[in-house]
């Protein structure tokens, strides 16, 4: 969006006022009421000309049905408030009707982009979820994606039409998934935690034609099921999922000053 390092500092400095006129409300100072539901009001403004510039992206393709995936995302940086964890500003979507899970990872590159919130980008290399893949009629698509200057990949788990479901995945970046389904209604709900780890090893997955690829900057989003050439196999960087606060990097409690795939 246009002046988006103004509207997101804009929106910040406002966040931080309205949080401490609550704080003075909460000890009983009511003397700045109307201030803080003027700045509430801006704020709910601000928050609706961000999600009216979100733009839509396609990014994967349904093995089975063909159809198209596109995202409306911020993938301008993880400083947007679509990456912020524990209250994402991110529109409904309606995807196609086989998407079962949309999650991915982000190898992060220094400097990293700073907000005073945390956002959950993943490990830093592609991942697979074994027991949703061990599932009747569920097949994963692994494509490239960048997010500001830090490049990623997005997979997508489909679902076969007519395939019982099994347990889900929360969507990116979240800790649950919100959906427009075909009737036309939200749904919001929060998947159980997997029991099994994750799977870093895409070759074998590949192979048993379980996942598919599709290569980066491919207009197309032409599918492909073989090994040969796949740019996503034997990745190296880190494994475990990091956190990011105020431009640092966050894993297992230990901050990581460099980024660059770490």
């Amino acid at each position: 969006m246009s002046g988006r390092t103004e509207w997101l500092a804009r929106c910040f400095a406002l966040e931080a006022e309205l949080a401490r006129i609550a704080d003075a409300m909460d000890n009983g100072d009511m003397g700045e009421l109307a201030t803080f539901d003027a700045v509430q009001a801006e704020i709910s403004a601000l928050c609706d000309q961000y999600l009216d510039h979100l733009s839509e992206h396609a990014l994967s393709r349904c093995p089975f049905t063909g159809e198209v995936l596109r995202w409306k995302a911020d993938l301008d940086g993880l400083d947007g408030l679509f990456w912020k964890r524990d209250a994402a500003l991110r529109p409904p979507y309606r995807l196609p009707g086989t998407v079962h899970a949309l999650t991915g990872a982000l190898a992060l590159s220094a400097p990293i982009e700073s907000a005073p919130f945390t956002a959950a980008p993943g490990p830093a290399v592609p991942w697979l979820a074994p027991e949703l893949l061990g599932a009747a009629g569920v097949r994963a698509v692994v494509s490239s994606v960048r997010v500001g200057r830090h490049p990623g990949w997005l997979i997508a788990y489909y679902l076969a039409p007519g395939a019982e479901p099994p347990d889900g995945l929360p969507d990116w970046g979240i800790d649950h998934c919100r959906r427009i389904d075909d009737s036309g209604e939200e749904r919001w709900w929060q998947p159980d935690p997997l029991r099994s780890p994750p799977a870093f090893d895409l070759a074998p997955w590949i192979a048993q034609g379980r996942v598919l690829w599709i290569a980066p900057d491919d207009p197309a989003l032409r599918l492909r099921s073989s090994l040969a050439g796949c740019p996503y196999l034997a990745i190296a960087g880190r494994r475990e999922p990091g956190l990011v606060y105020e431009g640092r990097l966050w894993v297992g409690g230990r901050c990581i000053d460099e980024g660059a795939g770490t």
